[in-house]
């Protein structure tokens, strides 16, 4: 329906509506609310000077042009006898996002449904021709929905939505600067630059703040080289997937509405039975990761026995390696995405990718089956790990460390003569590297390729995993070689003890430690050193790998080498 065939001619407002505010009033538009006397139904006015008659014609062709659930609907439109033209929305009385986060905590559910409602609405906007290019916590508006009992997002202020060709010709330039992508500062929008500026809104959610603040120059410098203080961000899912939000180019960003809304979805799935309803006793965001339980969530069998099964991803997603190929399975088993193909092993990363060599780069790959080559020239991998917008990785000679941007910003000696290497992020910044004759030394290597600090550990290196002020090292005990010798690190002390490890398998995540006893109980240790049991498995189980999310891992049996398991570690807060 075209924006002509819905305008009346009416004299004045008086007529039919009787004015109750005036929220908005500038030199281009007028925003009232105002009583609708034919429906007794309460209605947002937008009144546009007859000088500017463009911007109303444009807004008009977007908002009579779409219809949804997430999106402010548009109820008619109409000019006055005086030369002004009128569009009229419904109205919700909750007003704002920005106004509706200044008054209350907003729960780990809530936050993700509101994303959710957002992405729902911008799929059906993008798949209808426009970009909205000025999305922002005063642009969404929030509705309470009786029949599903839930507040939901609704987008609004379509009068810089615009036509997808002409956002990329780079001529369109509206948007506010808090919540720009960078790409709109030196090209046009791309579909996915409203999924910049969704990151944002995120962050905000969560942390209350915005990323980046300061003067106009400097939030547009932020937003093309400063990386955002992602570690603010405890919850893990919700860190990953800001992080993917939040990329500088666009080719690297989740690609679409549809795909982060698939993501969202998966991310409620799993971990709420019942979503986004209203409470009276909403909390903050706060991550209870303690793994107290497991409950075994799928099994199934493998076509052909796996050289490499990884777990990653939040959904989660099952990485099946075999020669040089992996398939990537959903958690029943269900193929996607196209097949992986790599001339090594294949890295899970904390954001929920995973890194594998090609030829003689990198390539990142997420489960929502986006690519792309990291731009760094590597071969002979033997270990790998991101730090913030550093990635690090050994091929048993030299330590690398290099930027995201390509730049190499170290290259360290270090030579290993028994055991794979192991490389892990150091809490403080820069990388823990295991190196010596016997793999028995830890060094941490500033991102400047500086020695900080050195371990003298007495045994070959198994695993290392961080957190905050701790680091845990696992080492083969060399006078009791069926025996593990645990350490906890700190700049300057060493606490430790020793124990006994069915298979000798140990699972290294998010600061914790995870194995097997022989009689089959299943340990969790973390900074404090204590050991819990948190479950028990079959003495036969192999311990294969665990989510960097630390909320799943995999099992198989030598006996069934084909068949593998998927146990979720179910959380303190979880199970409340």
């Amino acid at each position: 329906m075209s924006s002509s065939s819905c305008i009346d001619s009416k004299p004045l407002l008086a007529d039919r509506y009787d004015i109750v505010d005036v929220l908005r009033d500038s030199h281009i538009v007028q925003v009232l609310t105002a009583d609708d006397s034919n429906t007794g139904e309460r209605v947002l006015l937008k009144l546009y000077q007859q000088q500017h008659q463009g911007a109303y014609r444009r807004e008009a062709a977007v908002a009579l042009a779409l219809s949804h659930s997430n999106i402010i609907h548009c109820l008619e439109t109409f000019y006055l006898s005086t030369g002004e033209a009128c569009l009229v929305y419904e109205y919700l009385p909750l007003g704002t996002l920005d106004h509706f986060m200044s008054n209350r905590l907003i729960s780990r559910e809530e936050l993700l449904c509101l994303l959710a409602d957002v992405f729902s609405g911008l799929v059906f906007l993008h798949e209808s021709g426009f970009v909205h290019c000025d999305l922002k916590p005063d642009n969404i508006l929030i509705r309470y929905d009786s029949t599903s009992n839930r507040i939901q997002a609704v987008i609004a202020d379509l009068g810089a939505a615009t036509p997808i060709k002409e956002a990329r010709s780079g001529k369109h330039k509206t948007g506010s600067p808090a919540y720009t992508a960078p790409e709109r500062l030196y090209e046009g929008f791309s579909l996915n630059s409203d999924l910049y500026s969704v990151g944002i809104i995120a962050f905000q959610l969560y942390t209350g703040q915005l990323p980046f603040m300061g003067s106009v120059q400097d939030i547009y410098r932020a937003h093309l080289t400063q990386a955002p203080a992602l570690s603010e961000i405890h919850d893990v899912k919700i860190r990953h997937l800001i992080a993917m939000l939040l990329e500088k180019k666009p080719q690297q960003r989740i690609a679409s509405a549809s795909q982060a809304l698939d993501i969202i979805q998966s991310m409620l799935l799993i971990h709420t039975p019942s979503q986004c309803e209203a409470r009276s006793d909403e909390t903050a965001v706060i991550a209870t990761d303690h793994p107290i339980a497991i409950k075994k969530v799928y099994s199934s069998h493998l076509e052909h026995e796996a050289d490499q099964l990884i777990v990653f991803g939040c959904a989660p997603y099952i990485g099946v390696a075999r020669g040089h190929a992996m398939q990537i399975l959903d958690i029943t088993g269900h193929l996607q995405g196209p097949i992986q193909l790599s001339n090594g092993t294949f890295w899970p990363q904390t954001d929920g990718s995973i890194i594998f060599p090609t030829g003689n780069s990198l390539q990142r790959y997420y489960p929502n089956s986006l690519t792309y080559n990291l731009d760094i020239i590597a071969k002979d991998i033997k270990a790998l790990r991101i730090q913030e917008q550093y990635i690090a990785f050994m091929d048993g000679r030299q330590l690398f460390i290099y930027h995201h941007d390509g730049q190499l910003s170290a290259t360290v000696s270090m030579r290993h003569y028994a055991l794979e290497p192991v490389l892990c992020e150091h809490p403080q910044g820069g990388f823990l590297a295991s190196t010596g004759m016997a793999n028995h030394e830890l060094h941490w290597m500033g991102i400047d390729g500086n020695c900080l600090n050195t371990w003298n550990l007495g045994g070959p290196i198994l695993a290392v995993t961080s957190k905050k002020d701790t680091i845990l090292v696992a080492c083969v005990a060399l006078d009791e070689p069926s025996i593990i010798q645990f350490w906890g690190l700190s700049d300057n002390t060493k606490t430790g003890f020793r124990e006994a490890v069915n298979n000798g398998s140990i699972l290294a995540a998010n600061g914790y430690f995870m194995w097997l006893r022989h009689n089959g109980d299943m340990v969790a240790m973390n900074a404090t050193m204590t050991p819990q049991i948190i479950g028990h498995l079959p003495t036969d189980a192999r311990l294969k790998s665990v989510s960097t999310c630390l909320d799943f891992f995999v099992v198989t049996y030598p006996q069934t080498a084909r068949h593998y398991e998927i146990w979720r570690l179910e959380s303190a807060g979880e199970q409340k």
